[in-house]
């Protein structure tokens, strides 16, 4: 009886926080439940436990989100804790952001922390920022990193 209470409290839990979303399409796969908006794109990815509660998984984090602009292109991951509080990946990056040109190629990727400010390198990061440039006919022409000390 306790555990049943428990699966219906998490799967309470997660209707309510994603009642306001009535667009997203809710698919669970053994300990991740993803959450898709109407036109397809992965909103939220969730390590859970097999009563549905977040846990952070053995990377720290339980919750990876994402923006996307108006193309479709992903310009923001950030990485959240099983209380939705900023956590960091494997590599220490809590936030990654991309900008991408008119043709869809992703000319940015920054590594930020928890505090949303641009990461200085360690061991896991060597840069904390990529810069790609393209020919007008969309073929790599140069790439650039930058390193914040």
């Amino acid at each position: 009886m306790k555990q049943s209470i428990l699966v219906i409290a998490a799967f309470m839990f997660l209707h309510i926080v994603h009642a306001q979303n009535p667009h997203w399409k809710k698919r669970a796969h053994g300990t991740t439940v993803n959450y898709y908006h109407s036109d397809g794109k992965l909103m939220e990815s969730w390590n859970v436990d097999k009563n549905g509660k977040l846990l952070n998984s053995n990377l720290g984090f339980a919750i990876i989100k994402y923006k996307y602009d108006k193309k479709g292109n992903i310009t923001k991951q950030s990485h959240l804790d099983s209380l939705r509080n900023p956590s960091v990946d494997n590599l220490g990056v809590s936030i990654y952001k991309f900008k991408y040109d008119k043709n869809n190629n992703k000319i940015y990727q920054g590594h930020f922390g928890k505090d949303g400010k641009l990461m200085q390198t360690n061991n896991n990061i060597l840069h904390t920022e990529w810069f790609w440039k393209y020919s007008k006919d969309n073929k790599l022409k140069k790439t650039k990193t930058k390193n914040k000390f």
